[in-house]
């Protein structure tokens, strides 16, 4: 079982490189990302595009809360259907 976690703002998405800057204690910086940031969003794209032609649920990323849920859902309607097998 696999998933896509995508954020579709722009503004949000560089936001997320501002916590981890933060978390990491500066190991992972800000501006090594923002200055990426067309190309890590490029790449999001493409990866989003594919997950939805193989079938791959992708899940917006914007609230850490609902981002979890939408992943145990999948977890548990997964091990569901691997029971009735």
């Amino acid at each position: 079982m696999e998933c896509v976690l995508t954020i579709e703002d722009r503004v949000a998405h560089a936001d997320h490189f501002w916590v981890r800057d933060a978390a990491s204690g500066g190991e992972r910086p800000v501006n090594k990302y923002l200055d990426r940031l067309a190309d890590i969003r490029g790449l999001q794209d493409y990866v989003v595009e594919r997950a939805r032609e193989y079938g791959v649920p992708v899940f917006e990323n914007s609230n850490k809360s609902d981002t979890v849920d939408a992943v145990i859902e999948l977890v548990r309607e997964s091990a569901a259907e691997l029971e009735t097998v």
